[in-house]
């Protein structure tokens, strides 16, 4: 078997028949779809099983809920095809998108394969295009030294999506079922470490939903965990290093992204998680070699606290300014 597409399930029962259409007739046939119904209330598991009755190459896997990081580790685990690929339950796909993903990784011999896709609205208004500035196939040391600039401005490397590589590629790598942003990223950091060739494809065939039902595009800031971004941003450091290219505009963008990072972990955990996540910070402001340059005055002060491991201090600070903030509304 060629490839394997696995396709997180939770509550998509608005797009999934339309998409699983979309994966029936692609022009591309020597492939098994995975299913990870991730403990759907909707009826979309129903959906699932229709198709798996309908055609053999779906497989259904019906698990209590657990995040599309563990239903897509669920997929890897499970996987039989020569290459990998990942859709969203929410998105679109056009009929030669697979032909296009396949054909790109076999003509290359790449290790991954990085398409062009399509923002667009519910309605099916494009939004915009996310693209490579590169074009072709290139040596993936020979892109290193702008990584970060292009993942700054286009966010191309950090998408689960759009991408094709082979299964063993993979072998060692799972998704960090911690995580509830930016886990893409986070997987694929993991493969960078050993990629040697990548191709960049210019074709548009995935059509990527934006504020789908269930996104996590607009998660309110109190809602995220920063210190599991920090963490992150401490892997990409890693992966820079590891890769030899941690220095000038990549170490610029990274540094300034673990400032930011520590900063809102102090400003915007809620007070009930305050001392635990205060604490783990501090743990890795020591074990850690990033800087604390602070964002503003308050940020200075912050920052002061932590680097004394004043925790009192700076949740008084924060409980002052959220009620100094409610009072002025």
């Amino acid at each position: 078997m060629k490839l394997t597409i696995i396709i997180p399930v939770y509550n998509k029962k608005r797009y999934l028949s339309g998409l699983l259409e979309q994966v029936m007739g692609q022009t591309f046939r020597d492939f098994e779809c995975l299913l990870i119904d991730d403990g759907s209330t909707d009826g979309s598991g129903a959906i699932c099983d229709e198709f798996a009755n309908r055609d053999t190459r779906f497989r259904v896997f019906h698990i209590p809920n657990g995040g599309a990081s563990h239903a897509r580790n669920l997929g890897l685990d499970h996987a039989r095809g020569e290459y990998v690929t990942f859709i969203d339950g929410d998105d679109s796909i056009l009929p030669n998108h697979l032909d296009s993903l396949v054909s790109s990784i076999e003509h290359s011999s790449a290790d991954l394969v990085i398409s062009a896709l399509d923002k667009v609205t519910d309605s099916g208004t494009l939004v915009h295009t996310v693209c490579s500035q590169h074009d072709g196939t290139w040596k993936f040391s020979e892109i290193l030294s702008g990584f970060s600039a292009e993942q700054s401005g286009s966010g191309i490397f950090g998408y689960c999506v759009g991408k094709i590589f082979a299964r063993e590629l993979a072998r060692d790598v799972r998704f960090d079922e911690g995580l509830k942003l930016a886990e893409d990223f986070d997987f694929y950091l993991n493969l960078y470490r050993q990629i040697d060739t990548v191709h960049f494809s210019d074709a548009r065939t995935y059509l990527y939903l934006l504020e789908a039902e269930n996104s996590t595009g607009n998660t309110a800031s109190e809602r995220i965990d920063y210190l599991a971004q920090l963490r992150i941003n401490l892997r990409y450091r890693d992966m820079l290093r590891h890769r030899g290219v941690w220095s000038g505009e990549n170490q610029q963008i990274v540094e300034e992204r673990l400032r930011s990072y520590a900063h809102f972990v102090l400003f915007h955990t809620p007070m009930p998680l305050y001392r635990e996540r205060f604490d783990a910070l501090y743990q890795i402001y020591q074990a850690e070699d990033f800087p604390l340059i602070p964002m503003n005055i308050l940020g200075k002060w912050l920052f002061f606290c932590l680097r004394h491991n004043q925790y009192t201090a700076a949740r008084l600070t924060m409980q002052l300014y959220r009620l100094a903030r409610r009072l002025r509304r």
